[in-house]
């Protein structure tokens, strides 16, 4: 084993050299992408000259690129195609390793892509896929780490807060000893979130404070976003608007500063519920319409959906029924037309028949809109009229 040692090392300088030289060539890889219409970029994984590491690294990096600039439809797009290009790499070319770490960082981009646009059994799909690259090596633990928080916050999405908490007290201690503080405070968040799933407002509550001071003192401003709007959610739960708005504005103004230009909108999407809660109606219609309007340009259906479902009940309360009308009808196209979960269709049917009979409130349009987010965690669930 000694006398092999320093031929399996001079075989991984050699590769890691190749790779670099591969990556400097990443750039004219994308551009090529970026010349290529988008219905016919697969058929770009069948030219020889993009089959290396360092393109689909390339590719990747520039998905990941593309869901920080709220791009979530670009960036699945070339995770896809990154996918699609590992998948016809030569195995005696590049180290088993270093393959496998390449092949599952793309499925690990492609999961993500696919969390952020709602698709999340399609996403689970992509996270074991990535894993699976990942069996058999002994010195990969960050990066089945990485891949386990991306299953852990789809979990939480889906409401499986007990199977997330399970990942994160395994991949917790991994971010630490690796010395990636920024995964390691996604981790608190995700506990934090679990609190806030369990009622337990106040104790959700210092915990993301807790979580803030660090954020601010390492100079994480995406997390420092992200728990300001977690603040927001348990001011509101716990009757503090005031404390809310002051959050939600924080959250707001921070993703924008640094381009997460989605996750602005989310937090814009509860400050303005929580404005028509409030009475506020004017400005928190202006703040839903603006919300819809900028998810809908990023392809995200069913969140410019719910937002409209907001738009739909503050219609009905101010009197404007044929304009609640007409937009119901627009979301119930929407979701056909992007071929959405079709027990939500059938939910916006039922709604839009009630408008049109004049028989619905917004208590039934938020019954609606309840019963579509209830389809994240249960798909199979049937929807019951008030």
């Amino acid at each position: 084993a000694r006398r092999a040692a320093p031929s399996r090392l001079r075989q991984f300088v050699a590769a890691a050299r190749q790779i670099e030289l591969e990556r400097s060539e990443g750039a004219a890889a994308l551009r090529l992408i970026r010349d290529t219409p988008p219905d016919d970029r697969l058929g770009l994984a069948d030219r020889a000259e993009l089959q290396t590491i360092g393109v689909v690294d390339a590719i990747a990096a520039e998905a990941r690129e593309r869901l920080d600039r709220d791009k979530p439809l670009d960036a699945l797009g070339l995770a896809v195609l990154a996918t699609d290009i590992g998948g016809r790499l030569a195995p005696d070319v590049y180290p088993a390793v270093i393959l496998a770490q390449a092949r599952a960082n793309a499925w690990r981009e492609r999961a993500n892509a696919l969390r952020f646009l709602g698709r999340y059994d399609e996403a689970r799909s992509a996270v074991a896929s990535a894993a699976a690259f990942l069996e058999g090596f002994g010195a990969v633990a960050h990066d089945r780490a990485v891949i386990a928080l991306v299953e852990a916050m789809i979990l939480r999405n889906l409401g499986q807060t007990d199977e997330a908490l399970a990942i994160v007290g395994r991949t917790r201690q991994v971010f630490a000893d690796h010395g990636d503080s920024k995964r390691e405070l996604y981790c608190g968040m995700i506990e934090a979130m679990a609190l806030f799933t369990d009622g337990r407002y106040r104790e959700s509550r210092l915990c993301n404070e807790q979580l803030l001071a660090v954020a601010m003192a390492s100079g994480d401003l995406e997390s420092a976003a992200r728990l300001h709007n977690n603040l927001a959610l348990c001011a509101v739960e716990l009757g503090e608007v005031s404390i809310a708005n002051i959050h939600f504005s924080e959250a707001i103004a921070r993703f924008n500063e640094i381009g997460m230009n989605v996750e602005a909108i989310r937090s814009q999407t509860s400050a303005g519920s929580l404005l028509l809660e409030r009475g506020h109606v004017a400005r928190g219609l202006a703040m839903l319409r603006d919300a819809r309007r900028r998810f809908s340009a990023c392809g995200m259906v069913e969140e410019a959906g719910l937002a409209g479902l907001d738009v739909v009940g503050a219609l009905i309360v101010s009197g404007k029924a044929d304009e609640a009308r007409r937009l119901a009808r627009t979301i119930l196209n929407e979701f056909t037309v992007a071929r959405l979960n079709r027990r939500g269709i059938e939910a916006l049917a039922y709604l839009r028949d009630a408008l049109d009979a004049e028989q619905t409130s917004p208590a039934a349009v938020d019954h609606v809109r309840r019963f579509i987010e209830s389809l994240r965690i249960e798909p199979d669930r049937e929807f019951v009229a008030m």
